[in-house]
């Protein structure tokens, strides 16, 4: 982590026990702006053990999250803060099953329950990104459908732990959706298009939370 006053001036929080075996993955401020939380996943560069969060009040001294079974066997892709507190987002350990978690202050997690909406029939499946749009979330990420070529999807829900995905369209085939964003007229995704060995920067925009 790196502090700054001024966004141009920047200082290193030392490392310490609580980032060990741990990669950090993103960073959100509690509704009430009185917290730091930051999400990622627990192991090494070959495998990823299991999800982990931490708080903190001044961005320089962190708490690690217990390690609870709402963490395990999972990685935490992104996190945000909407209406009904903090939502993460991302997928489990083989990225088979979509994953999406809601918590209030930051330290302990409630998993959703698992949907057909969060799986593919056994193949990948996994969110990227999570916004909060206002009245509710949006999720984005891609799927596998038994190719190399995959198909970017999303996901709305308004509490953070019922998730309905969008319907599979043309715009969507091929793609990779690694951002989302609730601004402008609607809703903002980015990723890319391509397969896996060429791929283009894209972006998609829908109206709202129906499309």
């Amino acid at each position: 982590f790196w502090t700054s006053a001024d966004g141009q001036d920047w200082r290193r929080v030392p490392d310490g026990s609580t980032f060990a075996n741990a990669k950090v993955a993103d960073l959100a401020r509690t509704a009430d702006g009185t917290a730091l939380v930051a999400v990622g996943l627990t192991g090494d560069a070959k495998a990823a053990t299991g999800a982990v969060s931490w708080r903190s009040t001044d961005g320089q001294t962190w708490q690690r999250s217990p390690g609870t079974a709402a963490l395990q066997d999972a990685v935490i892709n992104a996190i945000t803060a909407g209406p009904d507190g903090l939502v993460a987002v991302g997928s489990d350990l083989v990225s088979k099953r979509a994953v999406a978690w809601r918590s209030i202050d930051g330290r302990a997690w409630e998993q959703a329950p698992d949907a057909p909406s969060l799986d593919n029939f056994g193949l990948k499946i996994e969110m990227r990104d999570v916004a909060s749009t206002g009245t509710g979330y949006l999720a984005g990420g891609h799927l596998l459908f038994g190719t190399q070529y995959p198909s970017a999807v999303t996901w709305t829900s308004h509490d953070g732990r019922r998730w309905t995905r969008a319907e599979d369209v043309p715009a969507f085939s091929q793609g990779k959706i690694q951002a989302v964003l609730a601004g402008g007229p609607g809703l903002v995704a980015a990723g890319s298009f391509g397969s896996p060995d060429f791929s283009i920067p894209t972006v998609w925009v829908s109206a709202g939370l129906s499309r």
